[in-house]
Parts: structure tokens; sequence; C-alpha cells
């Protein structure tokens, strides 16, 4: 009677265990699911930043090779949309890496190569040359910066990727997007989980620049 009793409660505990154990596995999952409904909405919020940021670029540079200079604002300015590029792209990387690393996420197909991430950040390799463009021009104290030479060659290897990126998000909204705006368009990209292809696709404009030499001395 006794020994039936001990494996009545013994069952029960089991039970008991198990069953905690499952609800506590269906809350982790609820809040995996929701953390990565947060980590696409950010990562879309980057990606239509860039979209923007690249846009004005573009802009800038056009006009400055038409005129074959750049005032010290607009230098300025293109410095800013460099750096913000660039940080928005850390954080889709870093997104990136959640997906990559999360249990759900291993049987996507949607995958990247990330053997060279550092060596590609074209924009990161960009917005230091154009610091050390403008601590020059303050140096000499000009109000614009002449495009010649090597400094030409520069501004057009900018445009060419600006004209890549502008180009990736203009096909991409055509086959996947088209007639879609707004939150539903934020809606899609999330759930398709878009902002992958897209970063996979900046990835491969970025390879395309990795050896190309965006240097810069300080004159002193």
């Amino acid at each position: 009677m006794n020994k039936g009793l001990k494996k009545r409660k013994h069952s029960i505990l089991i039970i008991m265990i198990l069953l905690i154990s499952f609800l506590l596995n269906i809350i982790l999952c609820i809040n995996n699911s929701s953390y990565k409904h947060r980590v696409g909405v950010n990562s879309y919020r980057n990606i239509e930043s860039i979209k923007v940021k690249n846009d004005k670029i573009l802009e800038i540079i056009n006009k400055s090779l038409e005129v074959n200079k750049i005032s010290n604002d607009e230098l300025l300015t293109l410095y800013t949309n460099y750096k913000d590029i660039s940080d928005c792209i850390i954080e889709l990387w870093d997104d990136y890496s959640f997906y990559k690393e999360s249990s759900i996420s291993k049987l996507s197909k949607k995958k990247i190569d990330t053997t060279s991430i550092l060596e590609n950040e074209i924009y990161s390799r960009i917005y230091n040359y154009l610091e050390k463009s403008l601590i020059n021009i303050m140096n000499t104290e000009n109000n614009e910066l002449v495009l010649r030479g090597k400094v030409k060659t520069d501004f057009n290897v900018m445009k060419n990727i600006s004209s890549n990126m502008n180009k990736i998000f203009k096909d991409f909204n055509k086959v996947k997007l088209a007639n879609v705006e707004g939150k539903e368009k934020e809606s899609v990209v999330v759930k398709n989980k878009y902002w992958i292809d897209i970063l996979n696709k900046i990835n491969s404009v970025n390879k395309e620049y990795t050896d190309y030499d965006f240097t810069k001395k300080v004159n002193k």
C-alpha cells in the first residue's frame, strides 16, 4: 500500500516537472518570437535609412562630378551620411548574428557568407577617407575640395558604389515589394526576412571594392 502511494506521488512529481518544463519552453518560444519580430522591425528601419542616405549621397556626388568640385558643407554631409550607413550596416550584422545563432533560424535557407565582413565594410573606409579630406581642407582654409587626379577617381568609385546600391533597392522593390507601402511594406519585409536578402546584396556590392585603396593622408 505504501509502495503504491510512493509510486503515485513519484509519478505526479515527474508529471509536474514535465508540465513546468513544457510551459517554460512555451514562454521562451513566445519571448524569442517577440524578440525576433523587434529585431526584424529594427532591421527594416535600418534598411530604409540606408536607402534614403544613399540617395542623398548619390545626388551630391553626381552634382560634384559635374563641376569637378565639392563644397565643405556638402563634403561634411557626405561624411555624415556614410558614417550613418556604416552604423546601420553594423546593426544589421548584429541582427543577422542573432538569427544565425538562434535554433530556429538554423533551419532557414537564408545564409550569408560572413568570412570577410570586416574587410568588406567599405562605408567605414570611405567616411575615414572623407574625415581626413575635411581635416586637410581646414588646414589649408579652403572652402571646397577640387576633384582631380586620384581624388576624382575616388569620387567616381563612390558614385559606382552608390549607383549599385540604388539599383539593389529599385530591383528588390520591383520584384518583391511592388505596390506595397508603409506599414504593409514593413510587415512583408519582417515576415519574410527580406532584410537578410538585402543585407546579402549589400555585402556583394562591398566585396567588389574590397581591394580599392580608400586611404588619405592628413597633410601637416
